[in-house]
């Protein structure tokens, strides 16, 4: 996951950096340091997962197809 990967998707779900860095157990300027590529993600699994997570939430349901 790049910087910008990861700044691209906090803002597709709708999350601040507070609420991601908080999710994730971080300060917020570890964060903005991470999407500015200065320090590298040092949990992108964990990061990953989180993301995968509120944006299968954030997917609309299939509804079922008439018969």
């Amino acid at each position: 996951m790049t910087p910008n990967d990861l700044r691209t998707r906090r803002l597709r779900i709708g999350w601040s950096r507070e609420q991601l860095a908080h999710s994730v157990g971080i300060s917020v300027a570890a964060l903005r340091a991470w999407e500015d590529g200065t320090t590298p993600i040092s949990c992108p699994r964990a990061v990953e997962q989180l993301l995968s997570q509120r944006e299968q939430d954030e997917r609309p349901f299939d509804l079922p197809r008439a018969s």
